[in-house]
């Protein structure tokens, strides 16, 4: 039962994510919480499909990656990697379905109401080094980073393709450094029987493609957006029922 609940998450939220950029981590890590695997055991599920997407979004597209990339790696990588390493050698005193319910919400509610935060884009890109680094933060220890990468994202880029492609870069360098630092504390630990999954999310990328074509860009961001904001409220609900 396993095996089919694992390929039926890795499969409707590699279509998201081949869609919007994100999708995979920021579903696949709740819904796996949810019935009953650990966090180093979600990552080493989820991770080498979500790091093919990412890698075949960014060879694909023909948009420019924007400046922000040596931002990003000098100020959001490094504090990914130091709070992704402090949560894996201390995950049996985190409760990550709250932390992931929280992050869920917030963002969710930031993306929904961008033109209701006054001055957002404007906070956002006159402190995009600190916005980096929360995102750095958020993501080391939850793996949600990537709801709030797309908002950063959404606001600094001009399109949806500039977007998808920035967001998929920044998860692609998460991601990789995420699996290495994965590997280097369990790899003894790990089980490898789900790791040629990654070939599914190649096929589902594929034809995936005319549907990113077909969706309108506001659309783009507030289904991303719904779709945590019910994601968060479940995990929430579901933690004050036990």
């Amino acid at each position: 039962m396993d095996y089919f609940q694992i390929l039926f998450i890795l499969i409707i939220f590699s279509f998201i994510q081949s869609i919007f950029g994100v999708g995979l981590l920021l579903f696949g890590t709740p819904s796996l919480l949810l019935i009953g695997y650990e966090y180093h055991e979600i990552l080493n599920i989820l991770l080498p499909a979500s790091i093919t997407i990412s890698f075949l979004q960014v060879i694909k597209s023909k948009e420019n990656i924007n400046k922000s990339k040596k931002v990003f790696i000098y100020y959001c990588l490094p504090i990914l990697v130091l709070f992704t390493f402090i949560v894996l050698i201390n995950k049996n005193l985190i409760n990550f379905k709250l932390i992931i319910s929280i992050f869920l919400i917030f963002s969710s509610l930031c993306a929904l109401n961008q033109s209701k935060i006054k001055n957002l884009k404007n906070i956002i890109l006159k402190n995009n080094k600190l916005m980096l680094i929360i995102i750095g933060f958020i993501h080391g220890v939850s793996n949600m980073g990537g709801s709030f990468l797309s908002i950063f994202s959404t606001i600094t880029n001009e399109n949806k393709r500039a977007s998808r492609k920035n967001i998929a870069y920044c998860y692609l360098i998460m991601g990789l450094f995420q699996y290495m630092i994965l590997l280097s504390i369990y790899f003894y630990e790990l089980r490898f029987n789900y790791l040629y999954f990654f070939i599914i999310s190649i096929f589902i990328f594929y034809i995936s493609e005319n549907i990113f074509i077909k969706i309108s860009e506001k659309k783009f961001a507030k289904l991303v957006s719904i779709i945590s904001l019910i994601y968060g409220v479940y995990i929430f609900q579901n933690i004050l029922m036990n």
